[in-house]
């Protein structure tokens, strides 16, 4: 085959390749909405086939000719809705254009393909539906002809051919006399598309010297189909017969109407008649008018250039221009293509010229290689460099200039080889169908994010563990539609492939709502084939579980099927993703669906990294991945730094990070000459001399003997911090300690030598700017290579924080008083003013209209029984000791203004103590709830409670507020305290919610809108001043905050108000917190 021959074929394959990949999403959408399909979408698919089949024509590709001819009859019958668009008609569609796929890619030997069975299925259809059209093989192509010069095309040209003559029919006015000229106003539909497409119409006299009808029958169909290759036959005279068949022609001539870009000598080579029997029509002004009435452009105004409509019946041109192929606009992500923006701004008048330009892959990835040398080169010169610059400004700008260049010029470059994640994306609408229809299920896949651009080199490495994945879902997770119905789900399953970006990477997330993975039928599959032990199964984390399923050979299938259960989906999965340097992460909830995300990197090719030291070697730690670098001075490595289960972790912000030393875990020698970790005997000596100080000032036995080097060895490299990169891998997070952080550079990947590919710990190597060589770590490898045991830590990091939470838990310094009846009560000291023990003989009691008071040294007081008013007896005191009957106690509460005393028996104890309330025991209006403190149950009384419901109010509270429907947030880390706190609130009307701390307070405002936030000062994790800072940032931006705590100053106040708070109460205080509250009410 000629030179420009294997040209025009590449081509061919490539525009044919364009047009499958667009018509098989039409397809599926033809399917979905059936009758209602937008028409456009179905000219679409009709304008795909035809082309394909017109270029096929001309290269005498019959086979594909052929097929493609077929697809198109019936294409023509729904588009003029004589047939519905069933799913019968769907899958002969689709079964047809996957024969064509292969036709298509195998271009050469498309004639061996068998494609009877798609043909006689959409044959079939047309017949039941009484459109039968003969499909007999087009003839070869003619003798080469000379190319035409292509023709000027509206931007948004693409071919509409009628969909077969019976079209013609339907118009209006038809001549019937065989000598009457065709009158193009009669055919006004087939003008308005051919002015769109710069399409000529002529009068193509065909003798037809046959007196069998079946003959002249045959031998016109295969004319017709020949001229369809190259045109559009709009009609016929005389009118041809039902099914196709033609009349007897008294002359012996039959004449068709045809439109075609082609000029009539390119026309009359291809369909090999006679100049004369070839007649170029004239279209009428008046219809040019009509159909098509002239814009003006301005003079300034630039042509705006796009592919046409490939010229079928070009062969071996002497001399051609490819320009107007070459040209040809790219589909953006979402599928529309150039034509459509050009199309845009044409119409807004901006004259603009879009030209897109092929260029081959080889070209690309040398052009990649050369932009990662120039960037090793930029960086080797600006360390050269660095010394001179102070000294020579002019230098300094020069390297700033090339600096800027040579990073533009790399991202062009690396721009140039990204692509849309649709690429892959495109094929999973049809695979999803097919499993579907194949596994009796209903499935709904929602596809987002396809413009999300990646490297190519990562795109191509995607479709198979996507594939695994899409199968995986539809095979194991997406129920059955009765099951579903059966536990009240849709019918059919949700399934959601979704790209987004998201820290510097691309995440690939696939969600569905099926059934979920049972990690426990994992954990025994596990052990049944000895993946795990059931000592290890035992102590795994549920994320740990579900990490088996990417296991080598590991399957949850009940039986091996052609869709899954073989155990290497997964695997593959995993394996690829991590060959990109990317991470997979699952979670799952049983009943309720799976989401898997891919966490992939944007190239591969230069990446931004830390250039870090460990011993006398330097390292390149990408910075995707890296969440933040932590710097310890020395001085403070035994404060952050703690041993848990036998491992150094880092305390960072109330969690335990794991530490790797990276010089120790390598193996390196450090600068004393020794591989030991040395900032960990730093570390050892403090600790030591901390626990002797600790012993010295408890009066305890000196501190056992130190674990640190002997004295005077040299830790001077550590004489002023260590750094700790903080890292994040398969959703797990260490700390990597290193001796200092030098530079942060774009580096260029280069590959391992062949004698380092076993090592574990490095990905790749690159060239450094002073053209030393560095390795680049490898996360998983590092953590591997350390055996970091996260779940053991994970549960420690829990322990801690539940440590941190009782140290910073308040204690609360009570008052236990037995009342009469012999109930315990506890009271919290700052809610009493003074408790009076009192002879019954130094005071007097009356009873007036039902109420008690007692006078005592000249004070009458109003006498409450906290028993009585709660309607709460107990059985008598039983205790040890029985006081003095003669004597009685008094607690008279700390409220302004009210002169209330609070009979009890006797005082039982006075303690500090944690109280962790029990509102459940003892219900009862008045009562927050109960306590077991040294073995007694102890009620404690909401004391304003108990004074509203003897009809006792304090001068002091403001005129009650309504705060119905309201919404509060009580936000303390004290379950007492938030109990006393929230019941005061809901007293007054508020709907309120609880939060432990300011880091659980924090999310909640994220996503919730509050009228009000009440928080103590004092928490773990995060403390209520910190939560101040963070609202103004939240949905509750404008919510107001009090703060409540035990200890009020004016420091702490004015603290408060500079964090965003409008004020501060005592926790106890209900009086001040209602007040504050009835104020901000007013304002």
């Amino acid at each position: 085959m000629a030179e420009e021959d294997e040209e025009l074929l590449a081509m061919f394959v490539q525009e044919s390749t364009e047009h499958l990949e667009n018509i098989e999403p039409n397809l599926l959408i033809l399917e979905e909405r059936g009758a209602a399909t937008d028409p456009e979408i179905i000219n679409s698919l009709f304008r795909g086939v035809h082309s394909i089949k017109g270029s096929a024509g001309f290269f005498g590709l019959t086979a594909i000719s052929k097929l493609s001819h077929t697809m198109e009859n019936l294409l023509g019958k729904v588009r003029d809705k004589s047939i519905e668009p069933t799913s019968e008609v769907s899958d002969s569609l689709l079964s047809a254009l996957d024969k064509l796929k292969t036709m298509v890619h195998d271009v050469i030997n498309s004639e061996a393909v068998d494609a009877s069975a798609e043909v006689a299925a959409i044959l079939a259809i047309l017949e039941r539906s009484g459109h039968a059209v003969p499909s007999s093989p087009a003839p070869k192509a003619a003798a080469p002809a000379v190319e035409a010069a292509p023709a000027p095309v509206a931007p948004a040209a693409e071919a509409t051919p009628e969909a077969a003559p019976a079209e013609a029919a339907s118009s209006t006015a038809v001549a019937t006399t065989n000598n009457d000229p065709f009158v193009l106003d009669n055919y006004t539909s087939a003008v308005s598309d051919a002015l769109k497409e710069n399409r000529k119409f002529y009068d193509v006299r065909l003798e037809v010297a046959l007196d069998d009808e079946k003959e002249r029958k045959d031998f016109v169909n295969q004319f017709s189909q020949l001229v369809e290759s190259v045109g559009t036959v709009v009609d016929f005279k005389p009118a041809l017969g039902s099914g196709g068949s033609v009349p007897t022609l008294p002359d012996k001539t039959l004449r068709l109407l045809v439109s075609s870009v082609l000029t009539a000598d390119l026309l009359q080579d291809i369909v090999q008649l006679k100049p004369q029997a070839i007649q170029l029509l004239a279209i009428p002004t008046a219809l040019v008018n009509k159909l098509a009435p002239p814009v003006p452009v301005s003079k300034a105004a630039v042509p705006e250039v796009v592919e046409a409509e490939p010229v079928r019946a070009v062969a071996k041109p002497k001399s051609s221009s490819y320009s107007a192929r070459l040209l040809k606009p790219r589909a953006d992500a979402g599928g529309a293509g150039t034509a459509g923006r050009t199309e845009e701004k044409a119409k807004a008048g901006q004259p603009t010229v879009e030209e897109t330009l092929r260029v081959s892959v080889a070209l690309l990835d040398e052009l990649i290689n050369m932009a990662g040398e120039l960037v090793l080169t930029r960086n080797q010169l600006i360390r050269a460099t660095s010394s001179f610059v102070a000294q020579s400004p002019h230098l300094a700008s020069l390297v700033q200039s090339i600096d800027s260049v040579t990073s533009r010029i790399h991202g062009k470059v690396m721009q140039a080889r990204m692509q849309p994640v649709n690429v892959v994306f495109n094929k999973f609408p049809r695979i999803v169908r097919d499993l579907a229809l194949k596994l009796g299920k209903k499935i709904d896949l929602e596809v987002r994010g396809g413009d999300v651009e990646l490297d190519k080199s990562v795109i191509e490495h995607l479709s198979d563990p996507l594939t695994h994945m899409i199968r995986n879902v539809a095979d194991h997770a997406i129920e059955l539609p009765k099951d579903r119905v059966g536990i009240g789900k849709p019918e059919a399953g949700k399934v959601e492939l979704a790209a987004y970006h998201e820290n510097g990477m691309v995440n690939i997330a696939l969600i569905d709502d099926g059934a979920g993975i049972d990690s426990e039928r994992i954990k025994t599959k596990a052990i049944e084939k000895g993946l795990i032990t059931e000592s290890r199964a035992a102590e795994m984390s549920e994320e740990e579980l579900l990490d088996l399923i990417f296991a080598p050979g590991f399957s949850m299938a009940k039986k091996v099927s052609d869709v899954s259960g073989r155990g290497v989906g997964m695997d593959v999965v995993r394996t690829n993703i991590e060959k990109l340097r990317g991470t997979v992460h699952i979670a799952s909830k049983v009943g309720k669906g799976t989401r898997i995300i891919l966490k992939l990197p944007l190239t591969l090719a230069i990446i931004p990294a830390m250039i870090v030291s460990a011993g006398k070697l330097r390292f390149a730690i990408p910075e995707i991945g890296l969440i933040e670098i932590v710097r310890v001075a020395e001085t403070d490595l035994a404060k952050q730094i703690q041993m848990v289960c036998d491992a150094p972790v880092l305390s960072l912000r109330h969690t335990l990070l794991p530490l790797v030393d990276l010089a120790s875990t390598l193996g390196i020698e450090t600068p004393d000459g020794d591989g030991g970790i040395r900032w960990m005997d730093v570390w050892s000596r403090q600790h030591s001399q901390e626990q002797k100080n600790n012993s010295a000032n408890n009066g305890n036995q000196p501190a056992p003997k130190r674990t640190s080097r002997p004295p005077g060895h040299s830790i001077s490299h550590y004489s002023q911090a260590i750094y700790v990169m903080v890292i994040n891998v398969s959703g797990n997070t260490f700390g990597l300690v290193v001796d200092d952080v030098l530079d942060s550079e774009e580096i260029v990947v280069k590959p391992l030598p062949s004698y380092a590919k076993d090592t574990t710990c490095f990905s790749a190597v690159t060239i450094l700017g002073d053209g030393s060589v560095a390795s680049i770590i490898d996360y998983a490898g590092i953590v591997e290579k350390a055996k970091i045991n996260f779940s053991s830590l994970e549960a420690a990091s829990a322990d801690m924080e539940e440590v941190t939470r009782a140290a910073l838990r308040e204690k609360q310094n009570i008052i236990l008083l037995e009342t009469p009846s012999g109930l315990v009560m506890g009271i919290v000291n700052n809610m009493v003013s003074r408790v009076e023990v009192i002879q019954r003989g130094n005071c007097r009691m009356e009873n007036i209209n039902h109420q008690s008071y007692m006078h005592y040294n000249g004070v009458s007081f109003h006498i409450l029984y906290p028993d009585h008013i709660l309607g709460l007896e107990g059985n008598g005191y039983s205790g040890e000791s029985n006081s003095d009957e003669d004597t009685f106690c008094m607690v008279v509460p700390a409220i302004s203004g009210l002169q209330v005393g609070l009979m009890f028996s006797r005082i039982v104890d006075t303690m500090e103590a944690y109280i962790d309330l029990d509102t459940h025991v003892i219900q009862a209006d008045g009562l927050f709830g109960t306590a077991r403190i040294d073995g007694r149950l102890v009620l404690f009384p909401d004391l304003n409670r108990l004074f509203q419901l003897a009809d006792i109010m304090p001068h002091s509270v403001e005129t009650p507020v309504d705060y119905d429907g309201l919404k509060a947030l009580v936000v303390d880390d004290t379950p007492f305290l938030r109990i006393v706190t929230t019941t005061y609130l809901t007293q007054a009307g508020f709907m309120v919610e609880q939060a432990e701390d300011g880091m659980i307070a924090s999310q909640r405002l994220k996503n919730t809108p509050y009228d009000l936030v009440v928080t103590d000062i004092n928490m773990p994790v995060m403390d209520g001043l910190e939560l101040a800072k963070e609202i103004p940032s939240t949905l509750n931006a404008d919510t107001p905050i009090i703060a409540t705590t035990s200890f009020i100053s004016s420091d702490l106040v004015t603290r408060c108000v500079r964090s965003g708070m409008v004020g501060c109460v005592p926790s106890t205080d209900k009086f001040r917190l209602l007040n504050m509250l009835a104020t901000l009410k007013r304002v």
